[in-house]
């Protein structure tokens, strides 16, 4: 089978936003989008040698005034007495049910992020409770510190244990903020069993 068409019906070309003479004697090989070519060889191949009767495929056409439309597309070879034979095929547009499922999958993504970042509201007097803490143990560490420095005879095992606290305690907000940030980022919803 070359894939060149011989007929269609006006529904077809309404579907396509086309008239007659831009599809009839044209193949349906050049109607294809970019990555959807090799979508349909394969298919003819299974259907030449019998194995199977009818193919489906889904994939993108070019349309009259530029337009893609998403199709699904059943066909079947049928062959003659007089041993001919060509492809019979029906089309089912499913360019506003693409749009829909992309529409609902973006608002689904939206939702679950306001979701997201409404719980982070919720959660705003946790979370300066979680980041307070540290931050209050290094003031107060860092005090110490100036208070022991200021008497002139500090101690270096205190200063070494208080810059220690200090150190560990930056660390402990660090991963407070990091844990936040990871939270609100916008992503991708990770979907499991």
């Amino acid at each position: 089978f070359d894939g060149k068409i011989n007929s269609c019906n006006p529904a077809l070309l309404a579907m396509l936003r086309s008239v007659e003479h831009e599809i009839v004697g044209h193949s349906v090989f050049e109607f294809g989008v970019a990555g959807d070519e090799r979508t349909l060889p394969p298919l003819f191949e299974d259907m030449a040698t019998g194995v199977c009767d009818v193919c489906y495929a889904e994939l993108r056409w070019r349309g009259g005034m530029g337009a893609t439309r998403y199709l699904a597309i059943h066909f079947s070879a049928v062959r003659s007495e007089e041993g001919a034979s060509f492809v019979i095929g029906q089309v089912v547009d499913r360019t506003e049910q693409v749009f829909s499922e992309e529409a609902t999958n973006a608002a689904r993504e939206q939702l679950t992020h306001v979701g997201r970042l409404t719980t982070l509201g919720e959660m705003a007097s946790a979370i300066a409770h979680e980041i307070n803490q540290p931050l209050t143990a290094i003031a107060t560490h860092a005090q110490a510190c100036r208070r022991i420095t200021d008497q002139g005879v500090p101690d270096p095992e205190f200063l070494a244990e208080a810059f220690e606290h200090i150190a560990n305690q930056a660390l402990r907000a660090g991963e407070v903020v990091k844990r936040i940030r990871g939270f609100v980022t916008k992503r991708d919803s990770e979907r499991s069993a």
